[in-house]
């Protein structure tokens, strides 16, 4: 709604670690490319925003990297970050992600976090 009124674009950022290695061998295959999984999710967030404000121009974007780094550096010229949550239930849903808990603390924009069930 914010993004409409202003006129601004919404940027849609799915971070993913770069592949580990254990003794020098890749445990997964190094590529920048998203999996269909990866798509899938990412539609499943751009399609309702599309459907419900049209004239909103939403970019989306994969990028390998520390998530917590590379969403922080991709806010650097946002107004503000909406980010997901994982939904643990109980006294662990209280708690912040490693993720949430980085862009709270370090990021220079305001942060919320948006719980599955919400």
């Amino acid at each position: 709604e914010s993004a409409a009124a202003r006129g601004k674009k919404v940027e849609l950022v799915y971070a993913r670690p770069a592949p580990q290695s254990l003794f020098g061998l890749s445990l997964h295959k190094a590529t920048d490319e998203p999996s269909e999984q990866e798509r899938e999710r990412m539609d499943s967030v751009a399609a309702p925003l599309r459907e419900r404000w049209p004239d909103v121009e939403i970019e989306e974007k994969f990028v390998v990297g520390p998530p917590g780094q590379t969403l922080r550096e991709a806010s650097q010229n946002a107004a503000a970050v909406f980010m997901g949550s994982r939904g643990h239930g109980g006294f662990v849903g209280m708690l912040l992600g490693s993720v949430s808990r980085y862009l709270v603390t370090t990021g220079n924009v305001p942060v919320v976090i948006i719980r599955k069930d919400a």
